[in-house]
């Protein structure tokens, strides 16, 4: 697993994170689309053809699901974590606004890309459940069956889709470092700045993934406590630079309770999350 990580840091993940223009990449984006919703239908199609049931070939890799209306726990935060991160496009929203070709097909925009996510998410969530029951992963595609060839076949597909949405996401996080570290300046005018600046930022990143395998506890975890702070701190900001008395008392209340509701979240989402990790508390 390291070995692979590493070959991949090297390539393609290098020479990506060192281009400093990613129109070229808009193909790619297509292709991590269709490697998704490749990855979905091969989920949703095994939680209905048999294949794990309990007569199915691979009945010793799942187990049956567990419904209840009323078997809501501690350990159900950590799926309020993790959608936390699901929904979690902050730091792309203003590039993504700046490139349309009309500004004011934003809301539609962002309507129709969190509603689909939404229904793709629910899906798949769904379609797992099904599938492995009580015994699925934070990652499910680690519930498939070594010998199932479509389920190699999704895993390929996922892998092309983190190449693809890499880029993406790996510019998003060096912006807001060199914004925080003053050398965005620095960046424009000296390559070997930007260079060394994109080589730690994604040796670091390799080297978190190499000492924590577990992806659902570090997707749960982002949204516990960095994905909770996004989407509610700004609501602290707006109320400090927002004109004076140009909120309604209503306004200024929901706004304090949504900031309130998301350090709540975020602090208590964070311990839970590491509690089921790390011990036995939440079985």
């Amino acid at each position: 697993r390291n070995r692979a990580m590493f070959f991949l840091a090297v390539f393609p993940l290098l020479p990506l994170a060192l281009a400093r223009d990613l129109s070229g990449l808009a193909a790619s984006s297509l292709i991590g689309i269709a490697a998704v919703l490749l990855s979905a239908a091969v989920i949703a199609i095994r939680a209905i053809d048999g294949t794990y049931s309990a007569q199915g070939i691979f009945a010793s890799a799942a187990a049956p699901p567990i419904w209840s209306t009323t078997g809501l726990s501690l350990g159900t935060c950590v799926l309020f974590n993790m959608l936390s991160t699901a929904y979690m496009a902050h730091t792309n929203a203003v590039r993504a606004y700046r490139e349309l070709a009309n500004p004011k097909d934003a809301p539609f925009v962002a309507t129709c890309a969190f509603g689909l996510s939404a229904i793709l998410y629910g899906t798949v969530m769904l379609a797992g459940y099904l599938t492995f029951g009580s015994i699925a992963k934070g990652l499910v595609l680690a519930n498939f069956h070594p010998n199932d060839i479509w389920a190699f076949l999704t895993k390929v597909a996922t892998l092309i889709s983190i190449i693809s949405s890499h880029p993406l996401l790996f510019t998003s996080l060096r912006d807001s470092f060199l914004s925080l570290s003053g050398l965005r300046d620095k960046t424009i005018s000296s390559f070997s700045t930007f260079a060394t600046v994109s080589i730690s930022l994604l040796a670091l990143t390799i080297a978190l993934s190499a000492l924590v395998p577990d992806a659902g506890f570090i997707v749960a975890i982002n949204g516990a406590s960095v994905g909770a702070m996004l989407i509610f701190l700004p609501c602290l900001i707006y109320l400090k630079v927002a004109p004076l008395n140009s909120l309604s008392k209503f306004e200024s209340t929901l706004l304090k309770a949504l900031f309130a509701f998301g350090s709540f979240v975020a602090v208590f989402g964070t311990v839970i999350t590491c509690l089921e990790a790390f011990t036995d508390l939440l079985a």
